[in-house]
């Protein structure tokens, strides 16, 4: 049953970028990353890699099906922009963890969570997770943390 919801959550992601017939992801040297009918995106001239994008979104992704808090305040660049009805900015992790509820609400966890990581996209302001719920960037020594988050409809749309 569970796969069953995972395999329609997909479709519906896949639905909204144009993917209808499921991904189709070619990688050209950790670089230029290609998401059949979805996007097309250049990752070294953006200061990322495609694998280590990958790799951090996913390990989000299990940080956030863990529900530690500390452990996923770990992954966060600060001050983080929360861009949704009531924009928020927070300043450092204490703050973070007081008010983790109101940055990490259901629809986003929702949504970080259905979205594959393998469709990341990437522009030079940061990587995109889904339809942009989660954004992050690459700091000092190519470590990546998250540096926004989108409560808007238009990111959450795709996963209700």
């Amino acid at each position: 049953m569970a796969a069953v919801a995972r395999i329609l959550a997909l479709a519906v992601i896949l639905a909204a970028f144009g993917c209808s017939q499921g991904p189709r992801i070619i990688v050209e040297d950790d670089d230029h990353v290609i998401v059949r009918g979805c996007h097309e995106c250049w990752f070294k001239c953006n200061g990322f890699s495609y694998s280590k994008s990958v790799e951090f979104m996913a390990e989000l992704q299990q940080r956030l099906r863990g529900g530690d808090r500390n452990d996923i305040a770990d992954c966060i660049a600060y001050p983080l922009e929360i861009n949704g009805p009531i924009p928020m900015r927070i300043e450092n992790r204490a703050k973070f963890l007081r008010e983790f509820d109101s940055v990490f609400t259901p629809e986003v966890i929702k949504a970080a969570l259905s979205a594959d990581p393998r469709l990341v996209f990437c522009r030079y302001t940061g990587i995109m997770l889904g339809r942009g719920v989660v954004w992050a960037n690459c700091m000092d020594l190519g470590h990546y943390l998250v540096t926004g988050i989108n409560q808007t409809e238009l990111a959450l749309r795709a996963h209700r």
